[in-house]
């Protein structure tokens, strides 16, 4: 019992786990690395407050230019031009940065269990300095009467306050004003595609498949994979082994591959292979209040000068290191088809006479035959049906032949005549031809009796 056994658990194939295994933690890691390209940066957006939102506002003093100031005034219009700092502007992109990373901050609350840890209320929010007191209450009154989260309000108001800028003429124009709400709208785009994978998770019954199909496909694999006495007659192996190799690298495998899978599904979660968004959070407060801030002071701005490969025109090859020279293989930029060498007698040029006549020539005999294609493969089911419908009438005319043939033979009196058909037809059966006989019939209506000789 226990040989059969081992022997009906060996037919169990490993290809289906393989399979599914493969779709399984494919779907699981394409979903995982979605998650991950989604997570919103601040970078843009502080980028584009330090390009935009400059010093207070002052009318430009064009005196010393008779033109400019002719033009000015007779368009009764007034220059305005930002300092490169001052208090205002700063607190216009610092208070915008933090709104964006406060509604950063709340979106991760609801989704990851780190910060949710580390934030458990607002007014830890309002400790750590994201938040004010009265901003906390606005959130706070907003959630107690509307079952949905107020994560996006702070997106809101760092658009409020781009807009007092612009109102103030720090923008210069709509265009950069335009460009920062983009920046807000795509960083709020983002917190809504990993609110969405957090809403709608995983097929629970996907994982729960892999999961039966692997530890049961082991559970027959313990039985399969005994070793039979070898000394045994008949045995199919003659190898005794003690510990299945094998069998342990093959469980390692699959099992190591499904858990794969399985920590992937959460990567918001606190285990240690998760994403650690505590760090992603300090580390986007840092940076993103260290891009919004970091401005030249007045009278130290950026130097326009000549760069260092301004008499050669085209940089040359950067020096390398003694570490990086041992590595250096040479690449060539050249494409694919670098070593095709044409023959000489092969490089004539050749003109194609193509008129007008001769297109439309070339453009109706490719309609000509597509038509004769399509005529001619009409053609040919035609002649098949016909050649069918022929076939079966011949079959049914030869059965009618034969069945004739066989009345005759039977009306025949002459037994002489008869043996010559005994090599063509099998002998007549005197039942058989008695019950043909009566369902043929003859003209005169008569019952054939079998004939002696």
């Amino acid at each position: 019992v226990f040989e059969g056994l081992v022997v009906f658990c060996r037919g169990i194939p490993s290809s289906p786990v393989t399979f599914i295994l493969g779709f399984y933690v494919n779907v699981v890691y394409r979903r995982w690395w979605d998650q991950l390209k989604s997570i919103p940066w601040p970078d843009t957006v502080a980028i584009f407050l330090n390009a935009n939102i400059r010093g207070k506002v002052r009318s430009a003093n064009l005196l010393h230019n008779p033109l400019a100031s002719f033009i000015m005034s007779y368009r009764n219009a007034q220059v305005k031009v930002c300092s490169p700092q001052d208090d205002r502007a700063r607190m216009f992109r610092r208070n915008i940065i933090r709104y964006v990373n406060a509604s950063y901050i709340l979106c991760l609350i609801r989704i990851c269990s780190r910060v949710k840890k580390r934030f458990p209320t607002k007014q830890h929010l309002v400790d750590a300095g994201v938040l004010d007191m009265k901003e906390m209450e606005l959130l706070e009154a907003y959630e107690e009467n509307h079952p949905y989260s107020s994560q996006y309000f702070p997106l809101i108001w760092a658009t409020d306050v781009a807009d007092m800028a612009n109102k103030e003429g720090r923008l210069g124009n709509n265009s950069p004003h335009q460009s920062i709400i983009k920046a807000i709208t795509e960083f709020r785009v983002g917190l809504q595609i990993l609110n969405c994978y957090d809403r709608f998770s995983f097929p629970l019954l996907y994982s729960q498949v892999a999961m039966i199909f692997v530890y049961g496909y082991f559970v027959f694999a313990v039985m399969g994979k005994q070793w039979l006495d070898p000394s045994a007659e008949g045995a199919e192996f003659k190898v005794d082994v003690y510990f299945p190799f094998l069998t342990s690298l093959e469980f390692f495998l699959y099992v190591g591959w499904l858990r794969s899978g399985e920590v992937m599904l959460n990567p918001f979660g606190d285990d240690d292979d998760d994403f650690e968004m505590n760090s992603f959070i300090d580390r986007n407060m840092q940076v993103s209040f260290h891009l919004a801030d970091m401005l030249q002071a007045e009278g130290d701005e950026i130097e326009l000068k000549k760069d260092a490969y301004w008499m050669t025109g085209v940089p040359s090859e950067l020096p390398h290191t003694i570490a990086s020279e041992e590595i250096v293989e040479p690449t060539p930029m050249a494409g694919s088809t670098a070593g095709i060498q044409v023959p000489p007698e092969e490089q004539a040029k050749v003109l194609l006479h193509r008129t007008k006549s001769r297109a439309s020539q070339i453009t109706r005999t490719s309609s000509n035959r597509s038509r004769l294609s399509i005529t001619s493969a009409a053609s040919g089911l035609r002649k098949r049906v016909t050649r069918l419908s022929t076939m079966s009438r011949h079959r049914v005319a030869d059965i009618k032949e034969g069945v004739e043939l066989g009345a005759r033979l039977a009306r025949n009196e002459d037994a002489e005549k008869g043996n010559l058909f005994d090599d063509v037809i099998p002998e007549v059966d005197e039942t058989r031809t008695t019950d043909v006989a009566d369902d043929e019939g003859t003209n005169d209506g008569a019952r054939l009796a079998p004939k002696t000789s």
